[in-house]
């Protein structure tokens, strides 16, 4: 089930086990989601009502978005709002089923994985909330930035309410830092076969992916709704036996559901190991998706 798929995530992440998180993403996608349209506060979270009081603004943000989302359950934004909106009040319980419930159907939203963050912190859960922000950071459109936000945070004092929250920032910069320079390290020993104006050195036979026996990349439905397009272009590193040691974005479409579409699809595809005088190699490709919408 999706719900249980996202706690093996945040283990997986813990675990630095980066390519193992993609596959549990794609697994994702492939789910059928039954979605929760039960949207009202539980038992013992103020009875649904916000810090406004049961007739205040925040109250009537709420239900709109509850509405919002009755009509739209797979528009991940309206989660993340309804999620937050909880967390300001500090009902992180009922915005930890909020932000779940949304990355059930979009696991590769980086602003639900924040949320989920803030409300695993609001509840003392440190661990979780250190993963969830390690894969906000991942999902992210802008990773660097991200990775500057966290490290801003981590140096304001916290809130009296979520003690935990400056540890599990400091934590988050600590584990993005040190996963950047393991993958730094591993390139450095691996060879990256260029194009040089369209010719390949004849010593070296192009390592790839055989799309023959995977699908193409699904269009995302929110992406199309905005009438997205652009080209990604994807660095992967595969091992002497084509298998996937490495993927990430090299080069972004501008738009991180494209990109990360793009990402989740190459998985299902068995890596073609790079060759050197007929010998198979560890080497580093790229290759380019091109979303491009019919006139």
């Amino acid at each position: 089930m999706a719900a249980a798929c996202i706690d093996q995530l945040l283990a997986e992440t813990r675990s630095g086990d980066k390519i193992q998180v993609l596959r549990t993403m794609q697994r994702m996608k492939t789910l059928d989601v039954t979605l929760d349209y039960s949207i009202r506060s539980r038992a013992g979270d103020n009875g649904g009502q916000s810090e406004h009081g049961p007739g205040g603004i925040g109250a009537t943000i709420e239900q709109l978005l509850r509405d919002e989302i009755a009509l739209a359950p797979t528009v991940p934004e309206l989660r993340q709002a309804l999620a937050l909106s909880n967390v300001q009040a500090g009902r992180y319980a009922e915005a930890e089923r909020a932000a779940r419930l949304g990355l059930e159907t979009t696991p590769s939203h980086a602003p639900l994985w924040s949320a989920l963050a803030l409300a695993l912190a609001g509840q003392g859960k440190k661990d979780g909330a250190v993963a969830a922000f390690v894969l906000a950071h991942d999902w992210a459109r802008d990773s660097p930035a991200m990775l500057n936000a966290y490290r801003q945070a981590a140096a304001t004092p916290p809130l009296p309410t979520v003690p935990t929250l400056g540890d599990a920032y400091r934590e988050a910069v600590e584990f993005i830092v040190e996963q950047n320079a393991k993958r730094a390290a591993l390139l450095a020993t691996m060879t990256e076969i260029k194009h040089s104006d369209g010719i390949v050195d004849k010593a070296f036979a192009m390592p790839g992916l055989d799309f023959n026996q995977c699908a193409m990349p699904v269009w995302p439905k929110a992406s199309l709704r905005r009438e997205e397009s652009g080209k990604t272009t994807l660095l992967f590193a595969l091992d002497v036996d084509g298998k996937l040691l490495l993927a990430g974005i090299a080069v972004s479409s501008g738009h991180a559901e494209l990109d990360n579409a793009a990402l989740l699809g190459a998985l299902s595809c068995q890596g073609i190991a790079a060759k050197k005088d007929g010998k198979p190699i560890r080497a580093v490709g790229r290759i380019q998706y091109v979303w491009e919408l019919e006139p």
